[in-house]
Formats: structure tokens, C-alpha cells, sequence
């Protein structure tokens, strides 16, 4: 009995090695342990946050890839795939600018899986230092605006913007533009658009490692109505005793405004701020601000005009006037003049004064419908129009039917008809 059973259990150990032969023969032959090689595993960069903090910024290409051999059972490699495989390159440890070598680690995710072979073994990676700086907008204007019109500076909303990103390019940033096309227009234009950068060599730049607080800005484009407008001086107060402001002028005298057509078309001239004059005595000379209404805006690049105030002297002079005019004498009337002579004074700046001669001065008498005898008449004296006459003058003339010698008939007034009447003199205050 005891042979028996030794012999069942040799039996059963020969038995369970034949199967174990059988299955590993079975295993290697329909699924033999073999290579394979698989690329394009994306390498993950890990440890960015801590280059951020360092001031670094990644400048390689973040689609780094790795190509493994790897060796396994048949079926097993059959499903391989890249989320078979985790490849991590760590930048954690990294401090300094320029080009670093990092291992690539890699470990798969599925059993019975060796790795034999990577490449690369290291992954590039190239760091900058992190730069930050803030731009103002320019924007580029084409075409003309319809005429009259004039197009005011553009507002930019937000006219500031902030860009971010490695030295090496932040660096070599010369300006940031949007272009507005104005032709023909005449009224306001409002438009969003992205900015573009350009280098200091006029080129522009388009990089992906730029970052930018903002993406587009907002462009107001007023689009008002112009004239031409002169300058008026505002004087406030009076120059001093015997004085007078002899010339004034302004510098430029006329302004371009411009507003909308409601207001501009309304608008015949411009004032300045009160400039005081009090008791001045000489010339002056001094910028004073244009007095800009509500509704009109300055096109030219000017807020201040400059006014130039020249001060003369008042002087009294007395000249004797004996050309004495008779105008319109009765019919069948003769008359003659009982006074000769005139004492005329007269008041004015002293370059001009100083100037006159008694033949300057003309003085004449209406005696239409006067009759016969003596009267008194009123003279209207003739002068330059900037000289005063003061007082009033009468001349006393005796009007007769007889012709005697110092009576002058009727129609011989030839001498006071002559061209004495010119419109560059001002008549007597009395005439």
C-alpha cells in the first residue's frame, strides 16, 4: 500500500513540471518576451512655479518629447501608448540664467514593462530673466478728415499697458501702435482694436513668451468742426491820467477753434483773459491766456497769445486856423466874415500832435437859410481822427444884398469849395 502511494505522488510532481513545461512553452512561443521602441512621449517640465519665483523665465520650447526602447511581453507592448509612460523633466534647483541640461526621468505605468533606452536623455531648457515694463499706445493716423472738420488727439483707453516676459525680447521693445484710417470723415470714430509691438528697428515682434495685462484698447477719435477766428484783447482798467493806448496788438492774431457745428457756427471771434492796464504809463508787453469757452477746443498747439499795448502821452496844443470855409450861401445874398481867425486846441498823443500845421486844420460854416445880417455860427472843424478837437467854436458872419469890398457875392466862395472834406478827418465835437 505504501509503494502505491509514493508512486501516485511521483506522478503527480512529474505531471505538474510537464504543465509548467508545456505552459512556459506555450508563453514563449505564442507570447515571447520582445523590444519595441516608441516615440514622441511628452516630456512634462515640472518645478515652473519655482523659476517664476526666482525671476526666471522658461525661454524652450514646453513640447519637449522623449523617444523609448523598451522591452516586455509581446501583448503587453501591443498596448503601449504614450499614457503607457510618465516622462517628468524636474527645473526645480535651477537659478541662473542661460542653458541648462535636465535629466529626463521616465517611468511607465504598466507592469512588466523595462525600460533599455532614452532619447534624449536630457532635456533642454534655457532660461531669462523675468522683465516688466509699461507702454504707452501710439496711435498711427491715416487719410484726412472731410473739410472743415479737424480730428482732435485720440483718447486711448487704457493708454498705459504692462507687458511681461524674458529680458531678451522685452528688452528690445521700441513702441506699441494701433492705426486708425480718419479719410473723410466728420464725426467722432470709436473702435477697439489690438496693439501691435514693434523693436527699436521699427520690426515687428510676435512672441508667444509675451505676456500682456490687456489685449485691445478702446480709440475715441474727435472729429470737430474749424474756423479761423481772430483774437480779441480783453483790457481791464485804464492807463494812467494824460495817457492813452496808442496801438494794440496781438500776436498770433487769429486761432484755429473747433467744436460742433452748432457752437463753431456761432462763433465770429475769440477772447483773451482781462489783462489789467491800470495807470500804465509806457509800452507793454506780456502772454496772457485764450479765454476757451465751453463747447470749443484750441486746434493749434497754443493756449497763450501775446499782446504787445502801446502807451502815448496826452498833449493840448492851440494852432490858429484862418481858413475859414463858407458852405450854401443864400441866393441873391452876399456875406462876410467879422471873425478872421480861429484859436483851435486840440488834444492827442504827442507824436501825432507835435506833427500838425495850422494848414492840417480845416474849419467850416453851413448858412443856408440864414437871411440878411449878423449871426453867429457854429464851425465844424475838420482833423485827423485821432486828435480831438476840445470845445466848441462859432464864427460871426454879416449877410447882405450889397457887394462891398470885404462882402463876398453870391457863387464867389471858389476858395472854400475846394476838396477840403476828406474822410481821414473827424469833425469838432462843437459842429
Amino acid at each position: 500500500m505504501k509503494g502505491i502511494l509514493n508512486k501516485d505522488i511521483t506522478l503527480k510532481i512529474i505531471s505538474g513540471l510537464i504543465a509548467v513545461i508545456l505552459w512556459l512553452y506555450v508563453v514563449d512561443i505564442q507570447n515571447p518576451e520582445t523590444e519595441t521602441t516608441l516615440k514622441d512621449i511628452p516630456v512634462n517640465i515640472i518645478g515652473t512655479e519655482a523659476i517664476a519665483e526666482s525671476g526666471l523665465f522658461i525661454l524652450s520650447d514646453s513640447n519637449q518629447t522623449v523617444s523609448l526602447k523598451v522591452k516586455g511581453r509581446r501583448k503587453t507592448l501591443a498596448g503601449l501608448s504614450e499614457q503607457s509612460f510618465k516622462a517628468v523633466a524636474d527645473l526645480r534647483g535651477l537659478s541662473r540664467t542661460g542653458e541648462h541640461s535636465v535629466p529626463i526621468q521616465v517611468e511607465p505605468s504598466i507592469e512588466g514593462v523595462t525600460i533599455l533606452e532614452k532619447k534624449p536623455y536630457y532635456a533642454t531648457v534655457k532660461l531669462d530673466k523675468m522683465m516688466e515694463i509699461q507702454k504707452t499706445i501710439n496711435v498711427i493716423t491715416k487719410g484726412e478728415v472731410k473739410e472743415p472738420y479737424v480730428a482732435l488727439d485720440p483718447q486711448i483707453t487704457p493708454n498705459v499697458v504692462t507687458l511681461r516676459g524674458p529680458s531678451s525680447i522685452i528688452s528690445t521693445i521700441g513702441s506699441l501702435r494701433v492705426s486708425v484710417d480718419i479719410s473723410g470723415q466728420n464725426k467722432d470714430i470709436v473702435t477697439k482694436q489690438k496693439y501691435e509691438i514693434y523693436n527699436k528697428n521699427e520690426e515687428k515682434i510676435n512672441s508667444s513668451y509675451i505676456t500682456k495685462d490687456v489685449e485691445t484698447v478702446q480709440i475715441v477719435y474727435p472729429i470737430l468742426k474749424s474756423k479761423q477766428v481772430p483774437v480779441v484783447p480783453q483790457l481791464a482798467g485804464s492807463v494812467a491820467e494824460n495817457y492813452v493806448i496808442a496801438k494794440t496788438e496781438v500776436f498770433p492774431s487769429t486761432v484755429k477753434i473747433a467744436g460742433k457745428s452748432e457752437v463753431i457756427d456761432s462763433i465770429s471771434q475769440i477772447f483773451t483773459e482781462p489783462v489789467t492796464i491800470n495807470r500804465i504809463e509806457k509800452d507793454v508787453e506780456v502772454d496772457v491766456p485764450i479765454h476757451v469757452t465751453e463747447g470749443l477746443k484750441l486746434v493749434e498747439p497754443v493756449n497763450t497769445v501775446k499782446i504787445k499795448i502801446d502807451v502815448e502821452r496826452q498833449i493840448l496844443r492851440t494852432l490858429t486856423v484862418q481858413n475859414i470855409r463858407v458852405d450854401n450861401v443864400p441866393e441873391n445874398l452876399s456875406y462876410k466874415l467879422i471873425t478872421k481867425q480861429l484859436e483851435v486846441t486840440l488834444k492827442g498823443i504827442e507824436s501825432n500832435i507835435n506833427t500838425l500845421r495850422s494848414n492840417d486844420i480845416y474849419a467850416a460854416i453851413d448858412i443856408k437859410n440864414l437871411g440878411e445880417g449878423q449871426h453867429e455860427v457854429p464851425v465844424d472843424i475838420k482833423v485827423f481822427s485821432d486828435v480831438q478837437v476840445v470845445g466848441s467854436h462859432v464864427v460871426t458872419v454879416k449877410l447882405s444884398r450889397q457887394v462891398g469890398e470885404d462882402t463876398k457875392p453870391v457863387g464867389n466862395n471858389d476858395q472854400n469849395t475846394n476838396s477840403n472834406t476828406n474822410s481821414g478827418y473827424s469833425n469838432s465835437p462843437g459842429g
